[in-house]
């Protein structure tokens, strides 16, 4: 029995072994495919990398709409403030707040370690005191 090989039967077409016409079609389809899928790959990888370039350009947008916004804000602030600064009354306020002047008859009380300069450029320290015609009163921050 072992001296005869049997042909298999060709159930398919594509069983068939490529020779002649049909082997030189087969590689011209491979390198088609070939090309097809390299090309399609190309193109997946370009647009995923224009989508995450897009995503970026997003995400700065974001971040300078919300530095726009808080600049728009802090601007309105300065706006008022600009326009308060125009009146007497904030005027006074700032100049009793900040520099500690008071109005002409008025007498100051100092709380706590304060340096008194009178008119005449006369210094004095104090815990508590009442200084009559004192301009300016400020406190000591050490």
């Amino acid at each position: 029995m072992m001296g005869k090989l049997r042909q298999m039967p060709i159930k398919n077409e594509r069983d068939k072994p490529s020779t002649g016409k049909d082997a030189g079609r087969t590689r011209r389809l491979n390198w088609a495919r070939l090309l097809l899928c390299c090309f399609l790959a190309y193109n997946l990888i370009n647009i995923a990398g224009q989508e995450f370039q897009l995503w970026q350009l997003r995400q700065d947008l974001r971040a300078v709409e919300q530095s726009l916004t808080a600049a728009r804000q802090q601007q309105e602030i300065l706006h008022n403030e600009i326009e308060r600064l125009h009146t007497d009354s904030y005027i006074e306020q700032l100049a009793r707040e900040e520099l500690g002047m008071i109005r002409q008859g008025e007498i100051p009380y100092a709380i706590g370690d304060v340096e008194i300069i009178t008119e005449s450029g006369k210094r004095s320290h104090s815990s508590i005191s009442e200084v009559a015609d004192a301009p300016i009163i400020r406190k000591n921050t050490h």
